[in-house]
């Protein structure tokens, strides 16, 4: 029974025929858009050989997000979430399809592919924040946690499966690094009911992203490259520990009528800050070296846990219903 509580739940794709349908086709999304990243980001690379370069990709997709996220969440709140969800998904589409096409038929000046990643992304500021008020509507309170899980383990899979690409002219390779993180990520997600049910949620939340900073320190401290894969493997699964517990708290904690604007916030902070911090590296490792920016990196992340951890004691504290509750609720 032990074993069988930690594996991961998939009660809720058995159970709900429409949620089972949006989990399918999100994971197909999702291998689209990571296939794409990799491939623009290798592009840019390819083209300027610049890490200056190369991070402006994380700020051309995090840009649209601050700019539009909260205004999207707020529309999200007031409109057909269903329709507004296929016009947003519409549209990344059709950018995915422009930068694939641009790749086939020769490459653009870096500037215009950067600005059709920042109108992807804007299309993404609005189908981000609807996408997480389904799974509320779709599964009863018990089961979100492992609905939420299930849709990790759908985007770690896109990252393991969506490129093989040779990094510049090193022989460790971009799509390896990627890899290492999936792996990790996909190993943690596997092992969900290992920490979805635990009682404190939030204090999951502070050691995932804990370890997150503290195995990317490690993993630019490190010289040996086996070693540094598995310290990005160790990324990966407390980045799935720290995704799935915070995104529980929201669903449990959101009223229905707030979270679009919620989950809004939500992606400002889980995907705009990461794409901001890709331009931070950049920018370090060009003006000292790859190693501090990584280094860095991680140390600014274990601070911020720190700061968030002692000056939120309410969320070290922060008790998950218990199924009890839950059904009652």
């Amino acid at each position: 029974m032990g074993v069988k509580r930690a594996l991961l739940d998939v009660t809720p794709l058995r159970r709900s025929a429409p949620f089972r349908r949006l989990w399918l086709g999100q994971a197909l999304s999702r291998l689209g858009g990571q296939m794409t990243l990799v491939a623009v980001m290798f592009q840019v690379w390819q083209t300027t050989h610049s890490t200056v370069w190369t991070g402006a990709v994380g700020l051309a997709q995090a840009v649209p997000l601050l700019v539009l996220g909260l205004f999207a969440g707020s529309v999200v709140d007031r409109v057909d979430r269903r329709k507004f969800y296929l016009i947003t998904t519409a549209g990344q589409a059709g950018c995915v399809s422009l930068l694939a096409l641009q790749g086939l038929l020769g490459r653009y000046p870096t500037a215009a592919v950067l600005l059709l990643v920042a109108v992807q992304s804007c299309f993404t500021a609005g189908s981000g924040p609807v996408s997480r008020t389904f799974i509320p509507r779709l599964l009863p309170e018990q089961q979100r946690a492992a609905g939420l899980a299930l849709n990790r383990i759908s985007f770690q899979g896109a990252m393991l499966t969506g490129n093989a690409e040779r990094f510049g002219d090193n022989p460790r390779t971009l799509g390896l690094f990627l890899t290492a993180v999936a792996v990790g990520g996909v190993a943690a997600s596997l092992l969900a009911g290992s920490f979805t049910r635990h009682s404190r949620p939030g204090l999951v939340m502070l050691a995932g992203s804990a370890t997150w900073g503290a195995a990317l320190t490690l993993f630019g401290l490190s010289a040996d490259p086996w070693a540094g894969l598995a310290f990005l493997a160790l990324a990966g699964a407390a980045d799935t520990v720290s995704v799935v517990s915070r995104s529980t708290l929201v669903q449990q904690h959101t009223p229905d009528e707030l979270l679009g604007r919620v989950g809004a916030a939500e992606q400002i902070v889980g995907q705009a800050g990461p794409d901001l911090g890709n331009l931070r590296g950049g920018l370090v490792a060009n003006a000292t070296s790859g190693t501090t920016a990584l280094v860095s990196g991680g140390l600014l992340c274990l601070g911020a846990v720190v700061l968030v951890g002692t000056t939120t004691p309410g969320l070290r504290r922060l008790s998950a219903p218990s199924r009890r509750e839950a059904a009652a609720g």
